[in-house]
């Protein structure tokens, strides 16, 4: 699947790579003239180590995701990473002060309530009956 996926982005962005490549490390070469310490000041190999260090960093996302998924199950898995969308959104709010508006406070509520009431069916289901 990787190989046809590249072929596929070849097929397709092969035509604007080159200008986008360029305008990226004329952008760069301004930031850097401006301030060396800038966020925006990087080379083309900062690019380049950037764009590897992100497809290891999901490969090895993808290899504990089905790890963790064969562990404790797809459902249970899927529950879990619902709760965790909503965990990251809810903590951004919190943590750059943004106001969720009342359908996201409403919609994390019942995610959560929805993650809670799972977890407690699973543990009542495996008490054992007396």
């Amino acid at each position: 699947s990787a190989i046809w996926t590249l072929f596929v982005v070849l097929g397709t962005e092969a035509s604007s790579f080159q200008d986008t490549w360029t305008h990226t490390l004329e952008e760069a070469e301004k930031a850097c003239k401006k301030d060396a310490a800038s966020a925006g000041c990087f080379t083309a190999n900062d690019i380049i180590f950037n764009v590897v260090m992100s497809g290891v960093a999901f490969y090895l996302y993808n290899e504990f995701a089905f790890a963790f998924t064969a562990m404790v199950g797809a459902v249970t898995s899927s529950v879990l990473n619902t709760l965790k969308r909503v965990i990251i959104i809810v903590a951004t709010a919190a943590i750059f002060g943004e106001v969720m508006d009342k359908n996201a406070m409403i919609g994390s509520g019942i995610a959560i309530t929805g993650v809670l009431l799972y977890s407690l069916a699973g543990q009542f289901a495996k008490k054992p009956e007396s």
